[in-house]
């Protein structure tokens, strides 16, 4: 029973684990967030202030976030960074962190 059980749970881990890297390796996936993403940038910049912006650009971050951290723990530390577009992203990436982290201490203290 116990075997079973641990059958079905690797099955299905290691389906999840195709699953995120076929979704973080898709570039053209990628670049439709992307491009979402710069637009939604170009809207708020415009001076369109909407909640819906706001939201919709932090879980933009937070999925650059996950795409970073799944290629990392695929590729491994030193060949993401040994690779120019890793390189960029990661680094645009690693600076659009520290709005999240003001994101979630405003939500913390608004609670």
């Amino acid at each position: 029973m116990f075997l079973r059980v641990c059958r079905v749970v690797m099955s299905i881990v290691l389906r999840m684990k195709q699953f995120f890297k076929s979704l973080f390796f898709n570039d053209a996936f990628i670049l439709t967030i992307v491009i979402v993403n710069a637009l939604i940038i170009f809207l708020q910049e415009s001076g369109i202030n909407s909640t819906d912006l706001m939201v919709m650009d932090d879980v933009a971050t937070v999925f650059f976030v996950v795409e970073m951290t799944v290629k990392i723990c695929s590729l491994g530390f030193k060949n993401y960074w040994s690779n120019g577009w890793n390189i960029l992203d990661g680094t645009v990436t690693l600076l659009s962190v520290p709005s999240l982290v003001l994101l979630f201490s405003l939500f913390r203290w608004s609670i």
